[in-house]
């Protein structure tokens, strides 16, 4: 039975003054790894070198084989860095989404607040992200009705921010319940004072690095909202840190704050 494999070929100069020769990639693989063949070696391929002659020093199956370090080379240099911009660019993105687009609701897997507020009989809704520096992100949404306000509340097993690769939105911890609007606090009994509260308490940042963020988003057929409140001082920042405060006592209530607590 013949052989179909074909062994991948490449022109090869032991020297810049060499004659050129055809080496299998395998066998020159094998010559570096025993140290026979140097970063100053040159080959020439059409798809490694775009049909030039290059040293080997620019190939990263060079650096991967040989037995010693070796600088790189300015071609390989240069594909290096392109592939961290692009790399960067791509981290920019997604830091982007996650503070300021859908990421969170994606991976979270949540329930748009747009499909929320079409509901029947829901007057609107809000959500509030809580976005621990060092610890996983926990999301409550509250959609008001006419006789009661469900809460869904969800905490991630790892932090999206930090592992996006890791998070799993199998592992993310959830729970439902409802309240009677009589027995919510007074500032969620009625959709006007949340509303309102909402729009007197708009982004804020108490300049620092580390700490907790919060996301909160308003919505409902005329009105909607959207704050970031970063690291909220009750000085400087009362009106935001109260309604924090509100929601917390709002969980407690609804027997889910041990989300808010982990």
């Amino acid at each position: 039975m013949m052989d179909m494999t074909m062994s991948v070929t490449l022109q090869f100069r032991k020297t810049l003054w060499s004659l050129a020769t055809v080496v299998a990639l395998d066998d020159l693989k094998a010559r570096i790894r025993c140290g026979e063949i140097g970063p100053k070696a040159r080959i020439r391929d059409r798809v490694l070198t775009n049909g030039q002659w290059w040293t080997l020093d620019n190939l990263n199956l060079f650096h991967k084989s040989s037995p010693m370090q070796h600088p790189a080379g300015k071609h390989l240099l240069k594909k290096q860095a392109i592939a961290e911009q692009r790399a960067a660019q791509r981290v920019a993105i997604q830091h982007d989404d996650y503070q300021h687009g859908h990421l969170i609701d994606k991976r979270f897997n949540l329930t748009p607040l747009t499909d929320l507020v079409k509901e029947t009989s829901v007057w609107g809704t809000t959500r509030l992200r809580v976005l621990p520096s060092f610890s996983p992100e926990r999301i409550f949404t509250f959609i008001f009705g006419q006789h009661s306000i469900r809460i869904e509340a969800v905490l991630g097993r790892t932090s999206l921010w930090y592992s996006p690769r890791e998070f799993d939105a199998a592992q993310v911890h959830r729970t439902n319940t409802e309240v009677r609007v009589q027995d919510a606090p007074d500032q969620f009994k009625q959709w006007t004072t949340v509303v309102m509260a909402s729009q007197l308490a708009p982004s804020c940042s108490a300049m620092s690095l580390d700490g907790v963020g919060y996301w909160h988003e308003l919505l409902c057929q005329r009105e909607s909202f959207d704050a970031q409140w970063h690291n909220p001082d009750p000085i400087r920042h009362p009106r935001q840190v109260e309604i924090l405060k509100s929601y917390r006592d709002f969980l407690l209530i609804a027997n889910v704050d041990q989300f808010w607590q982990q």
